[in-house]
């Protein structure tokens, strides 16, 4: 089954990442959407890149081979760009870690493996209104809903096994749920005023 396209104006993506395998995955995403994709191996070439190219969004591994320190490059990452949005993974994500990449500056965090859909819903939907330039339009946005409908019609409403099909974290499925049903209610309420 085919995913709906990314559908938000980001013209550069730094990636910095020791797996050769994820930058390749991450690159070949992006570039399907016409985005710039930069990637670097250690915090030293992601410094030199992001001088170069100041990226829109930052994907940054937390813990580099070698001892780059993730946490340390996204601090950096934000305050040469305060604009750009920073993500930050890692293969031993957990709430202690998540609450030190946030306090950093990342907008969101993720667990590795991950794939392109959980991606996807980091940049879009986690950390909160997105800056203007990662709005999904209402198309995309129709569409992932229906594709959300047709899982949580697979698996009985489950939100915890139709999270899991989906590849995201439940807090996730349910946060997108809530938005959408008070958009629901939004043009209700403004008919009875």
């Amino acid at each position: 089954m085919s995913r709906p396209p990314l559908a938000f104006e980001i013209r550069s993506v730094l990636v910095v990442d020791d797996s050769h395998d994820l930058l390749k995955a991450v690159r070949r995403m992006f570039a399907a959407n016409d985005v710039a994709v930069h990637v670097a191996t250690t915090v030293a070439e992601a410094l030199d890149l992001a001088s170069r190219v100041a990226p829109d969004l930052a994907i940054v591994d937390v813990y580099l081979a070698g001892g780059g320190d993730g946490l340390d490059l996204v601090s950096s990452l934000r305050e040469r760009n305060p604009k750009a949005v920073i993500g930050a993974i890692s293969g031993a994500m957990c709430t202690d870690l998540e609450a030190r990449c946030v306090g950093a500056g990342a907008r969101w965090c993720l667990t590795k493996p991950f794939d392109r859909p959980a991606l996807y819903e980091a940049i879009t939907a986690n950390g909160g209104p997105m800056p203007p330039t990662m709005r999904v339009d209402d198309t995309l946005e129709a569409m992932t809903f229906a594709y959300i409908d047709r899982v949580l019609a697979a698996v009985n409403g489950s939100k915890s096994a139709a999270a899991k099909v989906l590849g995201i974290p439940r807090q996730s499925l349910q946060r997108k749920l809530r938005m959408r049903e008070a958009r629901m209610r939004k043009p209700a309420s403004r008919e009875q005023s």
